[in-house]
């Protein structure tokens, strides 16, 4: 089964690039793929820029609107994704736990519909 995890973390405590943490940020992160590509687990991920920089898109009646997304810094954002492809919920949720962003945010654990 294939399973989404989305990385929430808050822009305020996230390593700032060129730190002694963000570097071990990141290599917990290369750590973390290099075990999902030997146990065949991982379909993709990347991060995700920021917040700030999205924008939202609403189609009403028939109409696209596109606005600047209004997203609190303050407010846990999303801030990136692994697809995997494992047995079950529980193991999707055991990868999810070794998600770095998981000690400072949250991560989300969603079943991929497939039709």
């Amino acid at each position: 089964m294939q399973f989404v995890c989305l990385i929430y973390t808050s822009p305020d405590r996230d390593a700032l690039p060129g730190s002694a943490d963000y570097e071990n940020v990141m290599q917990s992160y290369r750590s973390l793929v290099s075990d999902m590509r030997a146990a065949n687990v991982i379909r993709g991920g990347d991060e995700l820029g920021p917040a700030r920089d999205a924008t939202l898109v609403r189609v009403r009646a028939g109409k696209a609107n596109t606005e600047r997304a209004a997203i609190d810094g303050l407010t846990p954002q999303l801030s990136g994704y692994f697809l995997i492809d494992v047995a079950d919920q529980r193991e999707a949720e055991a990868w999810a736990a070794r998600i770095p962003g998981a000690a400072q945010g949250w991560v989300e654990v969603r079943p991929v519909v497939q039709g």
